[in-house]
């Protein structure tokens, strides 16, 4: 071999020989740098692993330096099984993964900016911008706590709207800013963008500036904010009067019938807005005295009905017979019976709101028994003297003791209510009587006196069981002796004799002060039926 060749073999060799070491160099390097990069992953994972299954609390705070993160397997098992919820804590933002959406690998790629928007509807406002368009396994994100700038975070609320195709959509609505942060959840949600914004409150709005409605009813107050964009978070409601409360979402409930003044308010800008509310008094109810009457063939008998409230303003009421051939009715509530049988009376509003109740109708055969023995006449029991049944010259009971009792039972309540109720004129014989018509025909004239005196033996005076309490005059029914007399006497079994409205019935004047004793419980089915003597017994 000649010396030229030898050299170039050895060259050649040698060159090899350094390529090799070289390969082997950068062999080692890279297994070092792998062993480091795996050194550092389980350094990590492990002291990651450590902390969290050492830890009893239900939140776990990570905070991390690193842009990636590659977990372990047996620490996301873990977490599933023992249903934790992981916070990565950064520099700017916290984000939390609840532990069914917890994945391997995390890719901490968030942009977040402010800027002065062009968008319409924020335009001239500053925004703050959140991108996660290149965060790895976003899905997995339940909330984020972002770090505001110092021009964002002197906003005590604010607004976060979707970003998605150029459009903007309201997705959380008044958020509060808290230390320079704000908070909001975004789990499962496909949106990648956000922006989040102040726009300011100028005006309350309220549709109309009063409003009407009726009592024991409620209305739902619509507001508005100019703009109909403004970051608001809620309208403070202030009624000026218990008797119409507002609650917090603004549902008004009307109480009593009234004016009132409703405040709205907002929290943040302190703007005011005032609204009068007028409740108007309408029918919630009607009351009759009585739900099931019973009463005789050719029989009337009256319904009493009373409209609450007092001062409804649709308190006309309509009566109707379902079946006029059993039994008939007026709309002042006086009913006829017609024949036997069953029916009901419908008694309704006759304005809107319509308000309506039934009463059950039974009419009977009550047979009138008459006697007239001894010349006095008897009628269902009850001693008649009127203009039409007299009694003779010679009947001359004096008081009648049970009913000069129940006086006394009447008067000591009475005289507990503050009432004196004096007997001013009781029993009359035949001869009084007819001494005191002649005197007052003498004076005023026959026609005149036959409308507040009885003639001899028509008195009801000289029966025993009536009295004339209080003081002979008109102004007595206004007195509240007199109320309270026309009120409360049935209950010891007196009837107002001669009633208001019943003059062409009775023959008489209204004399509110004269009472006639009946006995109970006749007593109070006179006074709960409306009607006088005549009526109620059918002469």
């Amino acid at each position: 071999m000649e010396k030229g060749q030898a050299d170039n073999i050895t060259r050649k060799g040698g060159k090899k020989s350094k390529i090799t070491k070289i390969l082997i160099v950068i062999f080692l390097i890279a297994f070092l740098f792998i062993g480091i990069i795996i050194g550092i992953y389980n350094f990590r994972n492990y002291k990651l692993y450590k902390y969290i299954t050492s830890s009893s609390e239900e939140e776990i705070d990570i905070y991390y330096n690193f842009k990636y993160m590659l977990i372990w397997n047996k620490t996301i098992e873990y977490i599933k099984e023992n249903k934790k919820e992981v916070n990565f804590i950064g520099k700017n933002y916290t984000i939390s993964i609840p532990s069914y959406n917890f994945s391997k690998y995390y890719d901490f790629n968030i942009d977040i900016y402010d800027e002065i928007s062009t968008n319409e509807k924020f335009k001239n406002l500053r925004v703050c911008i959140v991108d996660f368009t290149d965060f790895q396994d976003r899905y997995g994100v339940g909330n984020i706590k972002l770090k505001l700038s110092d021009n964002m975070r002197e906003n005590k609320i604010l607004d976060v709207y979707k970003f998605e195709n150029d459009e903007t959509i309201l997705y959380k609505k008044a958020l509060d800013v808290k230390d320079g942060y704000i908070n909001f959840n975004i789990e499962d949600d496909t949106c990648n963008k956000y922006i989040i914004v102040n726009v300011p409150l100028e005006d309350i709005i309220i549709e109309n500036e009063v409003l009407e409605i009726k009592n024991n009813t409620s209305l739902d107050l619509i507001t508005k904010t100019y703009p109909d964009n403004a970051t608001v978070s809620n309208f403070n409601f202030k009624s000026n009067s218990e008797a119409l409360s507002i609650s917090s979402d603004g549902i008004i409930n009307a109480k009593e019938a009234g004016e009132y003044v409703i405040e709205i308010s907002e929290d943040i800008t302190n703007i005011k807005k005032e609204i009068t509310i007028r409740v108007i008094p309408v029918a919630l109810e009607i009351r009759p005295d009585k739900q099931n009457v019973e009463i005789g063939i050719g029989k009337n008998t009256k319904i009493n009905v009373s409209v609450y409230p007092e001062d409804a303003i649709n308190k006309e009421l309509v009566f109707e017979s379902l079946d006029e051939n059993i039994v008939t009715v007026d709309n002042e509530g006086n009913l006829h019976g017609n024949n036997i049988g069953e029916c009901d009376i419908i008694i309704k509003t006759k304005e809107k709101p319509i308000v309506e109740t039934n009463i059950k109708i039974k009419v009977v055969e009550i047979p009138q028994i008459v006697d007239n023995n001894a010349g006095l006449t008897y009628i269902n029991g009850v001693l008649i003297a009127n203009k039409k049944y007299s009694l003779p010259a010679t009947y001359n009971p004096g008081i009648d003791k049970t009913a000069l009792s129940a006086y006394y039972e009447m008067k000591n309540d009475a005289v507990s209510s503050g009432f004196s109720l004096e007997i001013m004129s009781g029993f009359r014989s035949y001869d009084t009587q007819r001494g005191l018509y002649n005197r007052y025909v003498n004076t005023y004239g026959k026609a005149e006196a036959d409308t507040f005196s009885a003639e001899p033996g028509k008195s009801e005076h000289q029966t025993g069981l009536a009295f004339d309490l209080g003081w002979v005059d008109d102004d007595y029914a206004y007195t509240a002796e007199g109320k309270w007399l026309e009120k409360n006497c049935y209950k010891y079994g007196f009837i107002i004799r001669y009633p208001k409205g019943k003059e062409h019935i009775t023959g008489y004047k209204y004399e509110p002060w004269h009472v006639r004793y009946l006995g109970n419980p006749l007593a109070t089915d006179v006074y709960n039926s409306g009607l006088c003597l005549e009526e109620y017994l059918g002469i």
